[in-house]
């Protein structure tokens, strides 16, 4: 469900220019000292008091640590944390979060509001690193990591209010949306069968969409294919034109051209770099 790691797992482990990627869905809390990394060609320095997430479904290229960096390397398995954390967002606030999540990677805090953080962080890396200290260390190491939850989400949202001034129609049209993408995206791709589903129009639909999520629903049936095949190469052993398939593609090239016109990389492209990566 979780793992937690200080700065040794890149200072001792990873070699610079080596690339890195998460086992699972990543948040790092960088006290002291600065992370150097590449994305997508894109470098970017990650200073002290910052907050960064990172995802498993990409490579990031380690350009330089600090000499003194001081970091905790929080992973964590979402499907099994949303079994275990009970939370009070709303649908709605939890569609618009996803959104910024994608939007924004890291958070620059204040000393102050850091140290809520770190202090917070270090209860949970000491309750995992020894399991047997208390009778009720699992209880301990959940409610620890709701509490860093809750406060990165309240970040999150002092850093790009959420909008509250919602149609509570449109609201309910784009869950319902999302909902039925997560169902049918690896068979129906075009929005006539959404909008059908939906009994509404084809450009009310995308209003919906575009106003509560902020991004078309064009290009959130795609990103959820890409996960799905990003997930797939990582994650099977199955052919590419198995893969193809499997996402309802005509055929292997069909799906490369898909592939690479969103990641700039064929999937065998994809599928060797993941190979070579030092996951952590």
């Amino acid at each position: 469900m979780l793992k937690i790691f200080d700065e040794r797992v890149l200072v001792e482990k990873v070699v610079e220019g080596e690339l890195i990627r998460p086992s699972q869905s990543c948040v790092v809390f960088i006290q002291k000292g600065s992370i150097e990394l590449e994305v997508n060609s894109v470098r970017t320095t990650y200073q002290s008091s910052a907050l960064v997430l990172f995802s498993p479904m990409k490579m990031y290229k380690l350009i330089h640590c600090s000499e003194h960096l001081k970091a905790y390397f929080v992973l964590y398995n979402q499907e099994v944390l949303k079994e275990r954390i009970n939370v009070s967002f709303n649908k709605f606030s939890v569609i618009q979060l996803m959104n910024m999540e994608q939007s924004k990677d890291a958070y620059s805090l204040s000393k102050e509001a850091f140290s809520h953080f770190w202090n917070t962080t270090e209860q949970l890396y000491f309750y995992l690193k020894n399991p047997n200290c208390s009778k009720f260390n699992e209880e301990i190491v959940v409610h620890s990591f709701t509490v860093i939850a809750y406060m990165f989400v309240d970040t999150m949202m002092k850093s790009s209010p959420l909008n509250t001034e919602h149609n509570t129609r449109k609201e309910a049209i784009a869950i319902s949306f999302i909902d039925l993408v997560s169902t049918h995206f690896t068979k129906e791709r075009e929005l006539k069968f959404y909008a059908d589903k939906l009994f509404i129009s084809i450009k009310y639909l995308s209003i919906c969409v575009k106003e509560v999520t902020g991004t078309s629903p064009r290009i959130l049936i795609a990103n959820t294919l890409l996960d799905e095949a990003k997930l797939m190469l990582i994650n099977s052993g199955l052919n590419i034109s198995t893969i193809a398939d499997h996402l309802s593609f005509s055929d292997q090239y069909a799906f490369g051209k898909f592939f690479k016109r969103h990641t700039g990389l064929s999937p065998r492209s994809f599928r060797k770099d993941i190979a070579s990566t030092h996951t952590i």
